[in-house]
């Protein structure tokens, strides 16, 4: 880790820490979330950088630290209506989105509201991705399944204003059956117009779909079960973490459309130095670092370019999650970050179904005034929409300069 502004997140099932590197061939921990319990993989979030939240394996509970406090927060306990087999955020930070067994759950989190609780697979929820934009959200099964929906249709009051037995009512826009095994991971390329995702399995194959219309462009076999996947910032490559240990290096922009067999991939093309099942992996913010996380309870960063390895930490039990961050005197303890989180609402039922409709604008600020007095402030990619959503009674307002 030779850019000293990027830290890296890492949980094992006994230890949350972040970690700082200065090229000098060793990591050092700066900081350390105390933690009481096994986090799910691939549970690990940010929130709007000022909160660090993991689900808890094997408990319907979620764990909040504020990005640079050991302590979590305890006030409130965020108490899920089950255990949680992946946890997501959107990524502009409004919602949490878990798989619990087959049905997807999503909340409001400054309000705490319970939007939506929808019964969508036969089979266990494997993993969750969220477009960049936060319009779709995508779920993957133990059945090989993969459903696309937007995400407005989820959580809109004229979609889902079904009583708790009557879930699942929202139709997906897609309904991906490629797949004949579990699916491991799930990754959406990071652009608004007209993206890409890619699909993983234990059925040794990978899909890249158009989210748009559904259609698969490319269909990769490779010779091992593929554990964990991510994508480069323009899709040119994606990496994928195998069962034996191995990591290999696909090139998308090389790639013509149809099947591809990617088995026995040459050595310039393999990152090796794992013994173990490959749990997770993530790409530094300039692409250049690639981090991986396995059950031989080792954590290595990788020079993508040259495939050697720059660190390697040595933990006592399996890794479940890696993540780079950005620091930005994010771990000052002098630094105070602002937020809003509430109970979570574990029943739909009882909810106020009261709506609002506001107009929001590209590089628009608006900000709602709830029932209990408190502001939030929403910073908003998404052009002009009118939303009709079940969330609690909030007053909007366009914000001027200079005034409210």
């Amino acid at each position: 880790m030779s850019h000293a502004e990027e830290v890296l997140i890492t949980s094992c099932k006994t230890s949350l820490q972040v970690w700082s590197s200065q090229g000098s061939g060793s990591m050092n921990s700066i900081h350390t979330y105390k933690n009481n319990g096994e986090i799910v993989p691939n549970s690990l979030n940010l929130i709007n950088n000022r909160l660090v939240t993991t689900a808890h394996h094997g408990k319907p509970l979620l764990h909040i630290w504020p990005i640079n406090s050991p302590d979590e927060i305890k006030n409130p306990r965020f108490v899920l209506p089950g255990p949680a087999n992946v946890y997501k955020v959107t990524p502009d930070g409004h919602y949490l989105v878990a798989g619990i067994n087959r049905t997807l759950y999503i909340w409001q989190i400054s309000s705490g509201t319970l939007l939506t609780a929808q019964e969508i697979h036969l089979c266990p929820i494997t993993c969750i991705a969220i477009s960049l934009n936060s319009t779709h959200v995508l779920v993957g099964a133990a059945n090989g399944c993969v459903l696309v929906y937007n995400f407005v249709h989820l959580i809109s009051v004229e979609d889902v204003h079904y009583a708790q037995k009557e879930l699942g009512k929202v139709k997906p826009l897609h309904n991906l059956l490629h797949h004949t095994n579990a699916v491991t991971d799930i990754q959406v390329e990071l652009v608004n117009v007209n993206p890409r995702f890619v699909t993983s399995s234990l059925d040794n194959s990978c899909f890249i779909y158009d989210l748009r219309t559904g259609q698969p462009r490319l269909h990769i076999v490779c010779d091992e079960p593929i554990t964990s996947t991510t994508v480069d910032a323009v899709f040119w490559n994606v990496y994928f973490g195998h069962a034996a240990g191995d990591i290999v290096q696909f090139s998308v922009s090389g790639s013509t459309s149809g099947l591809v067999h990617f088995t026995a991939p040459a050595a310039h093309l393999r990152f090796a130095g794992h013994s173990g099942r490959i749990n997770c992996v993530d790409l530094n913010r300039t692409n250049e670092l690639l981090v991986s996380g396995s059950d031989d309870s080792c954590v290595i960063v990788w020079n993508i370019e040259s495939k050697q390895i720059l660190n390697r930490l040595e933990l006592k039990t399996p890794i479940t999650n890696v993540k780079f961050l950005l620091n930005t005197n994010t771990f000052d303890p002098h630094y105070q970050p602002r937020y809003i989180v509430k109970e979570l609402q574990r029943t739909l039922e009882g909810n106020a179904y009261k709506s609002f409709e506001c107009e929001v604008y590209q590089d628009s600020s608006f900000v709602c005034e709830s029932d209990d007095a408190r502001w939030e402030e929403i910073d908003s990619l998404r052009k002009r929409l009118h939303l009709v959503s079940r969330v609690n009674h909030c007053l909007v307002k366009r914000l001027k300069s200079g005034t409210m």
